[in-house]
């Protein structure tokens, strides 16, 4: 069974036999987690959900410092990060693993005094998980409607905490079976409605609870995972790889620079470097031609009404990157979404579906974006990859920064240690020393 194999892998996994980069990987994408949970909390978006798990425990909720159990600082931590879209992902699995995975994994570290080696370790096998399964499922799954995060999520935390835990490879096996029918999630949830991120929340803590089941010796049927790759349409001709064939997971996995759904960012970094070569004002603008494949197409939002719309707007966010000059979070905002100057903008963009860039699905997502000027001319581009993909990755000081940016107005100057901190992370004994800094 796959879910065996996959705990075999897994148990093989030692902090010790991690190369430096990966270990060097697993602290920037936790930094850029953070930022991004921290900016969550700038949104406000979490208050509600906090009241209703606002159960006592031992586990910070990020920026409020409510101290709660570990499944409801899952639940909450993962609700505020994923509610700015603005987490890291992968192009091979179409999902974000980092909301899937630290929620969770933070919240049972913290719960329990993990060292920062042990927060490293689990880490790096829960990305393995999510994208070594997600790869067999991506773009399948988003064509039938669903959301590879929330399908993934209970399975990668599983694994991730089981790690944390220790268990022997039975015992991750079973984690993983008992998670993998927890997972739901549908991709019409972000069409309306505030309630979408749940699906991620819930599903990390899924993950907790299933690694605390096997923990206590309850058994998951291994079967699981075969039925779920068919129940989900998985891409024929592809199994999961079980084996230790495959680079490290974590690598294949990118940290965004623009806010937004990750299709609009290969059209922006096209677009900012036409601009950078050309510089041309919004009032010269004949119009805009963005063109992408059809998953992104898939996660177009029309006519947006609201900041989240905005951020699955392909014509807003050429119009923010011409008008404001960037694509950060605080431009996706409910007034920018009702600014005239920008709603003039979009109408000149037309977003255009060629199926031809399908065919660089999953391994590169592209798009070709042409702006045409009033006085005629005609400034072209194409990119296949969007800058922060392992061909483009980011660098320590690029998150840091991001992390800064995203963290300041909440922590003020302990941003500094926070950061600090995560990048000496092997070094840290306890993760408490890390989580008791991310409250005001």
């Amino acid at each position: 069974m796959i879910t065996d194999d996959l705990g075999s892998l897994i148990e093989r996994f030692h902090y010790e036999s991690l190369p430096k980069e990966v270990i060097a990987a697993a602290k920037l994408h936790l930094l850029d987690y953070l930022a991004i949970a921290m900016a969550g909390y700038v949104l406000d978006r979490s208050g509600a959900i906090l009241e209703i798990f606002n159960i006592p425990g031992n586990c910070t909720v990020f920026g409020y410092g409510n101290q709660v159990d570990p499944h409801a600082a899952a639940i909450v931590n993962g609700f505020m990060a994923h509610s700015t879209w603005y987490d890291d992902g992968s192009r091979i699995s179409g999902g974000h693993p980092s909301t899937a995975i630290f929620p969770a994994l933070l919240a049972l570290a913290e719960s329990r005094g993990y060292s920062g080696k042990d927060v490293i370790l689990a880490t790096v096998a829960g990305y393995e998980v999510f994208n070594r399964i997600g790869i067999v499922m991506y773009p399948a799954t988003v064509r039938h409607g669903f959301l590879p995060t929330g399908l993934l999520s209970p399975i990668a935390s599983a694994t991730a905490c089981a790690k944390a835990m220790a268990l022997p490879e039975g015992g991750i096996a079973h984690a993983i079976s008992i998670a993998t029918p927890l997972g739901a999630g549908l991709k019409s949830a972000f069409k309306g409605g505030d309630a979408q991120p749940i699906q991620i929340g819930r599903g990390s803590e899924a993950g907790l609870v299933s690694a605390m089941m096997a923990e206590k010796g309850i058994c998951g049927y291994a079967g699981n995972l075969d039925a779920f790759l068919i129940a989900h349409d998985h891409n024929q001709g592809m199994s999961v790889c079980v084996d230790d064939s495959m680079n490290y997971q974590i690598i294949n996995t990118y940290i965004k620079v623009h806010a937004g759904c990750r299709g609009n960012h290969a059209p922006l970094d096209v677009l900012f470097s036409l601009l950078k070569n050309h510089p041309i004002s919004a009032d010269e603008i004949d119009h805009v031609n963005v063109v992408v494949d059809t998953v992104t197409a898939a996660n177009e939002i029309h006519n947006p009404r609201n900041r989240d719309d905005a951020q699955f707007n392909i014509p807003f966010c050429v119009a923010i990157a011409v008008l404001r000059g960037n694509a950060l979070l605080p431009e996706f905002s409910d007034e920018n979404v009702k600014d005239p100057q920008i709603k003039a903008l979009m109408d000149k963009v037309n977003v255009i579906v060629d199926p031809e860039l399908d065919k660089l699905l999953p391994n590169k997502r592209g798009s070709k974006v042409s702006v045409f000027s009033k006085s005629g001319e005609v400034f072209e581009g194409f990119t296949d990859i969007p800058e922060g993909e392992p061909e483009k990755p980011l660098s320590w000081e690029q998150v840091r920064d991001k992390f800064y940016g995203l963290s300041e107005t909440v922590l003020g100057n302990r941003m500094y240690m926070v950061a600090e901190t995560v990048k000496k992370l092997e070094q840290i004994d306890d993760i408490r020393e890390l989580t008791k800094l991310l409250c005001r």
